[in-house]
């Protein structure tokens, strides 16, 4: 199934959210934010917004905005920052769009739907990224992934 993504905002900002819980910032930590749009085989379309420190990530700020359009953030922080992302842990809720989110995914006002919140840590697991995806309404099943159980006792 395709998936297609495309840039569509990026800032540095001192914003406060849940992403605040997850990464190693203080106080006057300032924030690179890059959020796209992202088509799902054009039967629905999800938003990501990636959070990250802006030192030492701000030069994602500078890379054009459509080189990100398919951008795996984990080779890019790879790449780019020589970080190697080895694990990424998902959440999820069930949650009221808030409103500037509804309007970018053409959604009417009050949409509830699911929202999935990722950690990417890297080897000495410190986390690098979060990422806060608001995916609309559709009929697909989501597939969270298999893991395996050893006998129980």
């Amino acid at each position: 199934m395709p998936i297609l993504p495309k840039g569509v905002f990026r800032a540095r900002h001192s914003e406060r959210g849940p992403w605040y819980r997850f990464l190693p910032l203080d106080e006057s930590a300032e924030l690179v934010q890059i959020d796209r749009g992202i088509s799902v085989d054009g039967e629905f379309s999800v938003l990501s917004r990636l959070f990250a420190a802006a030192d030492p990530y701000v030069s994602l700020l500078y890379v054009p905005l459509s080189e990100q359009d398919d951008a795996h953030f984990d080779r890019e922080f790879r790449d780019v920052f020589g970080v190697s992302i080895t694990s990424v842990s998902l959440d999820s809720s069930c949650t009221r769009f808030p409103d500037k989110i509804s309007k970018a995914l053409a959604l009417p006002r009050e949409t509830d739907e699911l929202v999935l919140h990722s950690v990417a840590k890297n080897v000495a697991a410190m986390p690098n990224y979060y990422e806060k995806i608001y995916i609309s309404p559709n009929g697909r099943r989501l597939h969270i992934a298999d893991r395996k159980v050893g006998p129980t006792v």
